[in-house]
């Protein structure tokens, strides 16, 4: 599926959406595990470049988008890391520090043409313009029993990397709600990104916010 067919599943309009159930195979946890286990990229402080290519599967007859791991899929899914990880050197790590975590540079035009990560209860997502291109990120935040960097610090954390100036605080909505937990959509259709926050409670979704140009 592309951004365009992973948008039309999730559009609202006359009708009820499309969706009603997101899921992973074979499951979130998988998708959760750092794609780069050494920390060997894109690392500073408390952050640290993280994703895999995945597709996505329709059931028309369920309503159920299905997320799985495939190098050949148009998407990106971010690893949510905010309760902890064993890292090695570069990052100040401490036991149960969690860590925001980015995709490297979405090229405009190219293969990938839409990203999402999750679980939000309270994280941040964040979008860094690199000319025409695109870096997506999980921004997270202090969880109980754990410790975290400041939101700002870890959006300064990638922006040095990336060799831009830190984005606005708008470019870094916090995704919180009483409807589940938030999974943030980032769709290309044409030339343009756009935005969608999808609130599911064990995989059942429970609502669909509309897209928003980024």
């Amino acid at each position: 599926m592309n951004g365009s067919d992973v948008n039309k599943k999730l559009e609202r309009g006359l009708f009820p959406v499309s969706i009603k159930f997101l899921k992973a195979t074979p499951g979130f946890s998988d998708l959760q595990r750092p794609s780069d286990l050494t920390f060997a990229t894109g690392v500073l402080d408390s952050v640290s470049e993280q994703s895999y290519r995945i597709d996505a599967a329709w059931d028309s007859k369920t309503g159920t988008m299905t997320l799985s791991k495939n190098a050949a899929g148009e998407g990106l899914w971010i690893p949510y890391v905010g309760n902890g990880a064993s890292v090695s050197a570069g990052i100040a790590q401490m036991s149960k520090r969690g860590l925001g975590t980015y995709t490297p540079t979405v090229l405009g035009g190219g293969g990938i043409s839409w990203v999402v990560t999750g679980p939000f209860s309270g994280c941040h997502s964040a979008v860094f313009s690199v000319g025409n291109d695109k870096v997506f990120a999980h921004i997270v935040t202090q969880a109980s029993g754990y410790t975290a960097d400041t939101v700002a610090n870890q959006v300064a954390n990638i922006a040095l990397q990336l060799g831009i100036p830190a984005p606005a605080a708008t470019a870094y909505p916090q995704v919180a709600s009483g409807l589940g937990e938030g999974f943030v959509f980032w769709m290309r259709i044409g030339a343009t990104w756009y935005r969608r926050v999808v609130y599911a409670f064990a995989g059942k979704v429970t609502s669909v916010e509309a897209k928003t140009t980024i």
